[in-house]
């Protein structure tokens, strides 16, 4: 099983590719993506349904937008929340590869 800060290297790597953030950016695993980052809500919507896309699941109903502030709290949310199968796949995927297909089909504009 992967471990919280081993997710937030993925959390991390697919903020900075869906919202095309230079590494001048700083992210720190504790960071606040809106207050500190500048993170809007359609960019947080993005990222959200991107990282339930690479998970291969729905976003549930019962989400806690507070989990979500920051990648450390979206790392132990995907750690608490799936289950082994899902965060192995979820780690194995090449992030640049699925999100250029996402954009090739569609999904984002």
């Amino acid at each position: 099983m992967y471990s919280v800060e081993q997710v937030a290297v993925r959390v991390e790597e697919i903020i900075r590719t869906t919202l095309k953030l230079g590494d001048d950016v700083a992210l720190r695993p504790e960071s606040d993506l809106v207050n500190e980052i500048g993170l809007d809500s359609i960019e947080a919507f993005e990222s959200i349904a991107t990282l339930h896309e690479m998970l291969g699941v729905r976003i549930p109903d019962d989400i806690d937008p507070k989990d979500l502030g920051s990648i450390a709290g979206i790392a132990a949310y995907v750690v608490r929340k799936y289950d082994a199968n899902v965060v192995n796949t979820f780690m194995s995927i090449d992030v640049g590869a699925h999100l250029a297909s996402m954009y090739d089909d569609g999904e984002f504009a």
